[in-house]
């Protein structure tokens, strides 16, 4: 049948086309788009080599491929939910176990501590997906992902991981050029580094100053929360952060002028993979990386940067971003 490195996810997609006899139903479902489901009933015929439904005016009608197909695709649910046989089975990817997240979270918080899930996990490839659109659906990519938003998938577990606050930033050049806003009145008179991306609130200028303060409020725009960091720390201007950025490094300096932001963070992954002892290692890693105790930052009430820092210094948290202090 062609090659049989079948993705978990798709395995349940084929199995839920088969139960209701049409895509439409089976995406209704799953909770997905019905596009998305066609997706992934393609991608798995470019796999197999051939068609697995034949599709009729009433729906779909299974083919003698795709009679074998469900019984490898049910050997599969069956091994994820028993937690039996390799535990590859119940990866999206069999041999990698993939965490998908926002790209600010990934690129300067958990990639400095992916050595430590690799150590737990030395058998897997560890793989961190960064996508700039924090609205987009990773479920059908990860085992394990962070989300600011609700999964519509039923078949997912959600928990909350923490909370993420955000305050306002900006440099000692700058304020000794410019002054510093009190009050979000202020920010009128100041240049502000915007991040324009799917999922992120990038209309603040209204917040502050009101649907006329036009663009002149904006000295740079971009979708990439490294490259606000760098216009930031360059003296370009004045951006909202999460508070953790006091963590990373010392060059910056927050502004507290009285707009309190926080959104809430969750962590997701597939029912079926509940028991899969790499999932398990990857989720308390992952509750270990947003600990409050260690990390003040993502405690649901806002803690001052200064009094994270102190916690941290008290516990001999190791400097984990170096580079940033440059």
């Amino acid at each position: 049948m062609g090659d049989l490195n079948i993705d978990l996810v798709d395995a349940r997609s084929f199995l839920a086309v088969d139960s209701a006899g049409s895509i439409r139903s089976a995406a209704k479902s799953l909770g997905v788009p019905v596009n998305t489901l066609r997706y992934r009933l393609d991608r798995l015929e470019r796999r197999l080599g051939g068609p697995l439904f034949r599709r009729t005016q009433t729906g779909a009608e299974i083919t003698t491929a795709g009679n074998r197909m469900r019984k490898i695709a049910r050997s599969m649910i069956d091994a994820a939910r028993e937690g039996v046989g390799d535990a590859r089975n119940v990866l999206i990817h069999p041999g990698q176990i993939t965490i998908a997240c926002g790209e600010g979270i990934g690129s300067v918080w958990l990639t400095p501590m992916m050595g430590t899930l690799q150590a737990r996990v030395p058998d897997l490839i560890t793989a961190l997906h960064c996508d700039y659109d924090l609205a987009s659906d990773h479920s059908e990519r990860a085992d394990l992902g962070i989300t600011f938003f609700q999964p519509t998938d039923p078949d997912l577990i959600v928990a909350r991981l923490g909370t993420l606050h955000f305050r306002c930033y900006g440099t000692e050049r700058y304020f000794n050029a410019h002054g510093r806003p009190d009050r979000p009145e202020d920010m009128r008179h100041h240049k502000f580094i915007e991040q324009a991306a799917p999922g992120v609130n990038s209309q603040l200028r209204e917040f502050f100053i009101g649907s006329a303060g036009g663009d002149d409020f904006i000295r740079f725009r971009t979708n990439s929360s490294l490259a606000v960091y760098y216009a930031v720390r360059t003296g370009s201007g004045l951006a909202f952060m999460p508070t953790y950025i006091s963590h990373l490094t010392d060059k910056l300096q927050m502004v507290d002028i009285g707009v309190p932001l926080k959104f809430e963070m969750r962590y997701f992954y597939h029912r079926e993979a509940r028991e899969s002892p790499a999932v398990r290692t990857a989720i308390e890693w992952l509750k270990a990386a947003f600990d409050p105790h260690i990390y003040p930052y993502f405690a649901d009430e806002f803690i001052h940067p200064d009094d994270c820092r102190a916690v941290a210094a008290d516990r001999k948290v190791f400097p984990l971003f170096p580079s940033l202090q440059e």
